[in-house]
C-alpha cells in the first residue's frame, strides 16, 4: 500500500472513529423516575443538553470494533488519538452534556419522617433502574442486607452490574467487604485520612449510569438505611451525573487531594465553575476540597429572614470571625429567625466538649435551638433475628427563605464540624433553588418535634 493510500485509508478510519463514538447521542435511553414527588424542571438557559452519555457501557460493541481497527496503528499513532480522546473527553464534559437544560431533569426529595418506606427502600428503588453501573462513595458501608440486595439486580442486559464504592478508613466497612461474596463483585476503596485524622472521605452519594445523582446524610449503614432521621435527594441530570462521576475519579486518583494542579482536580473545578456560572440555574453543586463548604453555605446567608437547619454536628471553625456560626449570628443580628436542631446524644456524649459552646451564642441572641433524641427500638432483619437500634438525628439539611421570598435548599453529606468549615474533609453539598422542594424538606424539619412519641426534642 503506498504512502497516499495509506493516509486516505487513516482519514477514513479517523471519521469513523468520530461516528462512533458520538452516534450514542442520537437517541436517549434514559429512563425518567416515576414518582409523585418528583419535581420536572424547564430550566431558562441554552444549549440544550444531549440526552445520552457517551459510555463504554452502552456502546460495547463499538468500542470492541475500535481497539480492533486501531490495534495494527503505530504507538505513535495511538498515543495521539489518547491524547484526542482526553480532550475530546473534556470537550464532551463541558459542552454537549450542559450545562443546565436536560429534558430528562427531575429532583426528588426523600425523608425518613414523612416518605414512605424507609431510607434504603427509597434508595434501592432508584437504583433497581440501573443499566450497566453503580457508583456508591460513603464514609461507612456496612449494610449487608442492601449490599447483597444490590449485587441480586440483574442489570438491563442480564448481566451483573459494576458497582464500585469508595469509602472512608472505617474498620467495621473493612470487614464487611472483605467477605468473599462481595469479592469480585464490588470494587472497593478506602481513601485514607491526614494524620492528625482530618481529611476525612465523608461523602455520601451514589451515581446511576452517569445519569442519576442521590445527594445523601445517610451512610450505607443498617441503621441509617432503616431508622436514623436522614434525608436526600435524587437528582435526573446528566451534566450533574457526569460532574460527580468526575469528582469520584479525582478522588480515588490517589494523588494528594488538595493539589490544585493535578488534571482531575482541574476537571472538576472548571466543570463546576460552568455549571454553577450558567445562568437561570436551579442547581448548584459544591464538591469539597474543590470548592469550599464554609463559602457555599454562608454567601446565602446575608439577606435570609429565616433559617433552618437539621445538623448532626456543630463546632467553631479554626477563624471564629469568619466560620459558620459566627455568620448565623450575624443573621440573627439582622433580624432573621433561625432554628437549629442538633442530636442531643452527641450534645450531651461525644460533642459535649464542643457542641455547647458553639450553640450558646446563637441561644443567647434568641435563636431557636433544640436537641432531637430518637428513642431506641427493637427491630428484626435478614442477618440477625432482633436488634437493639441506637438512632442517630443525623441530617444534614439547611432551609434558608431570603428576604425577597425565594427559597433555598442546601443538602449533602456536609456537617458543621471544623475540619469541614477548615476545608480539610471530602465533602459535597448541592444548593437547589427549587420551593416545593424548599417545602417538602420544610415539611420534614417541621414534624420533628416534642409532640411525637418517639422523639425527645429539647429546647436549649
Amino acid at each position: 500500500m503506498n504512502s497516499k493510500m495509506l493516509k486516505q485509508v487513516k482519514c477514513y478510519m479517523v471519521v469513523l472513529l468520530y461516528i462512533m463514538a458520538f452516534q450514542g447521542f442520537s437517541s436517549s435511553t434514559t429512563n425518567s423516575m416515576e414518582d409523585s414527588d418528583a419535581v420536572p424542571l424547564v430550566a431558562q438557559t441554552p444549549p440544550r443538553s444531549l440526552m445520552v452519555l457517551l459510555s463504554d457501557h452502552n456502546h460495547e460493541l463499538n468500542y470492541l470494533l475500535v481497539s480492533h481497527l486501531v490495534s495494527f496503528l503505530p504507538d505513535a499513532d495511538k498515543a495521539q488519538m489518547r491524547l484526542v480522546a482526553r480532550k475530546c473527553r473534556d470537550y464532551v464534559d463541558l459542552t454537549f452534556f450542559g450545562p443546565v437544560y436536560d429534558p430528562a431533569m427531575q429532583i426528588t426529595p426523600f425523608s425518613s419522617e414523612i416518605s414512605g418506606g424507609t431510607i434504603g427502600s427509597n434508595i434501592f428503588g432508584l437504583l433497581r433502574s440501573a443499566q450497566s453501573r453503580i457508583i456508591i462513595a460513603s464514609d461507612k458501608c456496612t449494610n449487608e442486607e442492601f449490599l447483597d440486595d444490590l449485587l441480586a439486580l440483574p442489570g438491563i442486559t442480564g448481566r451483573p452490574l459494576e458497582i464500585r464504592v469508595v469509602t472512608g478508613e472505617d474498620p467495621n466497612t473493612q470487614r464487611t467487604l472483605a467477605n468473599p461474596k462481595y469479592g469480585g463483585a464490588i470494587i472497593h476503596q478506602a481513601i485514607p485520612a491526614n494524620r492528625d485524622r482530618s481529611g476525612k472521605m465523608h461523602n455520601k452519594f451514589i451515581v446511576v449510569d452517569d445519569a442519576l445523582v442521590v445527594t445523601r446524610s445517610p451512610n450505607l449503614t443498617f441503621a441509617a438505611y432503616n431508622y436514623n432521621v436522614e434525608s436526600f435527594v435524587a437528582i435526573q441530570h446528566h451534566f450533574v451525573a457526569r460532574l460527580y462521576l468526575r469528582y469520584y475519579e479525582y478522588i480515588v486518583s490517589g494523588k494528594n487531594k488538595y493539589d490544585h494542579t493535578q488534571p482531575e482536580y482541574r476537571r472538576v473545578k472548571k466543570m463546576m465553575e460552568v455549571f454553577n456560572g450558567a445562568l437561570g440555574n436551579p442547581i448548584q453543586v459544591c464538591l469539597a476540597p474543590i470548592f469550599e463548604i464554609k463559602t457555599f453555605v454562608t454567601r446565602e446567608l446575608d439577606s435570609s429572614k429565616a433559617i433552618n437547619i437539621n445538623m448532626f454536628l456543630i463546632s467553631r471553625g479554626s477563624t471564629q470571625d469568619d466560620d459558620i456560626i459566627a455568620n448565623l449570628l450575624a443573621a440573627r443580628r439582622n433580624g432573621a429567625a433561625v432554628t437549629v436542631k442538633v442530636d442531643g446524644n452527641q450534645y450531651h456524649g461525644d460533642a459535649r466538649d464542643y457542641m455547647p459552646d458553639s450553640l450558646r451564642p446563637l441561644c443567647a441572641l434568641g435563636a431557636d435551638v433544640y436537641t432531637v433524641v430518637k428513642h431506641s427500638e427493637k427491630m428484626s432483619t435478614r442477618t440477625k433475628k432482633v436488634i437493639d437500634t441506637r438512632p442517630q438525628f443525623h441530617d444534614k439539611l439547611i432551609l434558608i427563605q431570603l428576604a425577597d421570598g425565594s427559597k433555598k435548599v442546601f443538602i449533602g453529606s456536609a456537617g458543621f464540624t471544623n475540619n469541614v468549615q477548615d476545608n480539610l474533609n471530602l465533602e459535597n453539598m448541592v444548593l437547589l433553588g427549587i420551593p416545593s422542594i424548599y417545602d417538602v424538606l420544610l415539611n420534614h424539619f417541621t414534624v420533628i418535634d416534642a409532640s411525637r412519641r418517639n422523639l425527645d426534642v429539647a429546647r436549649l
